[in-house]
Formats: C-alpha cells, structure tokens, sequence
C-alpha cells in the first residue's frame, strides 16, 4: 500500500513538472534532443519526451524521441549513482524515483541520509541567525528597556535549541556516514 502511494506521488508530481516543460519555437527549431535528454538524466528529471512533443509540435518541428530517450538513459547511469545520491540529499534536492529498481531502493536511502543532514544544517543555521539578530537587538540602543527581559529569555531558550540541533547535524552526519561505508 506504501509503495502504492509514493507511485500515485510520483506520478502526480511528474504531470505537475511536465506541463513546466515546453520549448519556445525557436529552442524546437535547433534542439539537440539527445542532449535534452542527456541533461534530463543528468539532473534526476522524469521523461519530459511527451511535453518536448506536444510544445514542438505544435510549432510545425518534429521530435526525436528515441534519441531523447537514449541520451536520458546516458545522464541517468550518471545521475544513478551511490555518491550522486549523497550529493542529491546534501543540496536539498528531492528524488524523483528515476533510477533503475536494482538502484532505487539504495538510491533513496542515500537520498534520504543526506537531505536529514541538510534539514538539519538548515535549522542550525536558522537558529544561529535569529541568535545573532536577538543579540543585536540587545545591544542595540534603540531597543526598548522593557524588551530586553524577553530578549534574554529567548536566547537562553535558543542556547537549548542550539546544542539540540547541533545533536541532531552530529547524529544525522554520523548515521549519513555509517550507511556510506555500507555501500563503499
């Protein structure tokens, strides 16, 4: 039922992002669609073939599918790669379920690995930033005696949410690590 849900996420999430992918007349009229389709891959991107069609077409220029296709596949081997998921997971970037079955699984455990670290860096570094601002605005002068209890307040909260976070980016880094040397 799980795996069911994620195809019915992925599915509507790849006719979300395909409608995005039209070509102007101009890109139809020189389009190198084995390199499209290389970039694609590349990028981790579902097949966009039928929206290159449907945008060229109705330009009056054909679509070479195949060699899309193919080059996908080229930037795909690329893309589908242990330490590309990592990277993947680090950026911030989502996965779209495009590598191959005997991939996938381990592609999206990498994946996953490395976007808890990125959440968590993320929040660390959102934390630290509202730090550094309250402790501007307690040393600012222009800041109204009466604010400045809660000012203190909050940042001895943040000290705790600070040393929190700063577990959880250990502990994330630590479990991110421990599952590479799996795979090495």
């Amino acid at each position: 039922m799980k795996r069911l849900v994620q195809i019915a996420w992925l599915l509507a999430f790849s006719v979300f992002l395909g409608g995005c992918e039209t070509l102007s007349k101009s890109e139809c009229a020189v389009a190198d669609w084995r390199g499209l389709g290389v970039q694609d891959g590349l990028q981790g991107r579902v097949d966009t073939a039928a929206d290159y069609y449907e945008s060229c077409t109705k330009h009056g220029y054909s679509v070479d599918v195949n060699s899309y296709r193919a080059g996908r596949q080229e930037g795909l081997r690329q893309y589908c790669r242990y330490d590309n998921a990592v990277r993947v997971g680090l950026a911030g970037k989502s996965y779209l379920g495009v590598c191959a079955p005997n991939i996938d699984v381990d592609f999206r455990r990498l994946q996953s690995a490395g976007y808890r670290v990125y959440e968590a860096e993320r929040r660390l570094d959102k934390l630290k930033a509202e730090q550094r601002g309250l402790e501007r605005d307690l040393s600012d002068k222009e800041t109204p005696p009466a604010q400045k209890p809660k000012i203190r307040s909050r940042l001895a909260q943040l000290d705790g949410e600070l040393n929190d976070a700063r577990d959880e980016l250990g502990y994330a880094r630590s479990k991110l690590d421990r599952l590479w040397d799996s795979y090495r």
